[in-house]
């Protein structure tokens, strides 16, 4: 992504989806599938997760006409445990719904299908479940690939994302590649600032607000529409 964005992923490099990469010789109508380089940081909501301290300790006396020497008191030192509690922000998050729409193959469909897969890219932060954002996921989307591999490394290691709520317009149209069939869909979009939390609820990261256009590159395909990938940037390409 540029210098803004969602901070979607990082280490995008040169797009795999433009016609003139997969093959030679001229293709017709404007490639939609956008070369782009991005960085992450649009993030889930949550709470910083608590550490749960146990302390156990042992006392003895003893009692005795004819008293005898008694060994002394011995206490168990305090032992910390490091279990978070679940974040309610995850456990509240639910899979977005599908919208009726996306049955549809036009611009209308491909509006709709842009609009839900940036839902799912909120619920995978939020959730760290990636079963619904690896099902739209283009096999050859870096962008895609990128934030699987972002969500699988926070949540396997017990943190969670809290803050950087994502707010977008309405999603437009704004290209059509007729020989690929490709919808290049536009959002402007704001986040608000965030947090990597780790497993002990200490701060990882501070991730900074950010503001921008986001486009997305979606294709109706035999099992629905695809996500191909993503590009941002400071201004709308309208």
């Amino acid at each position: 992504m540029t210098r803004v964005a969602v901070r979607l992923a990082e280490g995008l490099g040169r797009c795999v989806g433009c016609p003139q990469n997969r093959r030679s010789g001229p293709v017709s109508g404007p490639c939609v599938v956008r070369c782009v380089t991005m960085t992450r940081g649009a993030k889930c909501a949550g709470l910083s997760a608590s550490v749960v301290v146990m302390i156990a300790f042992v006392g003895g006396c003893a009692a005795d006409p004819a008293p005898s020497p008694v060994p002394p008191a011995s206490t168990a030192p305090a032992t910390p445990s490091t279990e978070p509690t679940p974040d309610p922000a995850v456990e509240a998050a639910s899979v977005p719904e599908r919208p009726a729409e996306m049955e549809r193959v036009d611009e209308i469909g491909a509006a709709a299908a842009a609009d839900y897969f940036l839902s799912l890219y909120q619920y995978a932060l939020t959730s760290g479940d990636l079963t619904e954002w690896d099902a739209v996921s283009a096999q050859d989307c870096s962008f895609c690939i990128n934030v699987r591999s972002d969500v699988t490394a926070v949540y396997a290691a017990g943190g969670h994302y809290a803050g950087g709520e994502l707010s977008s317009s309405t999603a437009r149209v704004v290209g059509y590649e007729e020989t690929l069939g490709v919808y290049a869909v536009e959002f402007e979009f704001s986040v608000a600032a965030s947090t990597q939390v780790g497993s002990d609820g200490s701060v990882v990261r501070e991730i900074p607000a950010e503001s921008g256009f986001l486009i997305l590159d979606v294709l109706p395909a035999a099992e629905g529409w695809v996500l191909l990938t993503g590009d941002a940037r400071d201004e709308s390409v309208m």
